[in-house]
């Protein structure tokens, strides 16, 4: 079970927030209040414009309840929403809406976060990939304004690299170096196991969500 659902620290406010804050659907937030139960949760907005007025609004032991801990929406769900509704109706049961966002949530914890890690990873890569090439392309002009500045001159100072290329400044020398480490970082970042992985865990996540 989601560690985060069983070590809540919770303060109860009647009101509800005047503007909730949008969801977050997956993602989870720290700090913020909290509807429903500690199995499943939810966020201010999709209580206010799902959840508040049907007939398990005034049951739920978790009613506007400040949480701490990174808590992620349950009822931003079609899924989750069409079981609340049953439980509402009787079609269903709250234990049914409650079993299933448990199984949901150790689903949750096995994918989401890793997901959500692995694509910061991949876009720090890819900026800083950016970065590198920007200033090489910067260093390229500033080689070539040096090569026609010692055009003629047998004495120019030459720097050679380990790739066998010669450069006609230190400029040229930095721009190689930024060049190579920016293709690294580029693979890096769309790296095709990486990638494959990210996708098991979307379709693994996307069978419960």
């Amino acid at each position: 079970m989601d560690e985060t659902r069983t070590k809540k620290s919770t303060q109860p406010q009647t009101s509800p927030d005047p503007a909730p804050s949008p969801c977050q659907a997956r993602n989870p937030v720290p700090n913020a209040r909290w509807y429903g139960w500690p199995d499943c949760t939810i966020c201010t907005a999709c209580f206010a414009s799902f959840g508040a007025d049907t007939a398990l609004a005034a049951a739920m032991p978790l009613q506007n309840y400040f949480v701490a801990d990174a808590t992620p929406c349950d009822m931003y769900s079609p899924r989750q929403r069409a079981r609340y509704l049953a439980a509402c109706t009787g079609e269903g049961t709250v234990e049914d809406l409650l079993a299933a966002s448990r199984e949901r949530s150790a689903v949750w914890l096995e994918t989401v976060p890793a997901i959500i890690m692995l694509g910061a990873e991949a876009e720090r890569l890819a900026g800083e990939a950016e970065v590198l090439a920007a200033s090489a392309r910067v260093n390229r002009l500033l080689e070539a304004y040096a090569g026609m500045g010692s055009l003629g001159d047998e004495t120019r100072e030459e720097y050679g690299t380990e790739s066998g290329v010669v450069h006609r400044s230190w400029d040229g020398v930095v721009m190689e170096r930024e060049e190579t480490e920016a293709e690294a970082l580029r693979e890096a970042a769309g790296d095709a196991h990486v990638g494959a992985e990210m996708t098991r865990m979307e379709a693994k996540w996307a069978e419960v969500e």
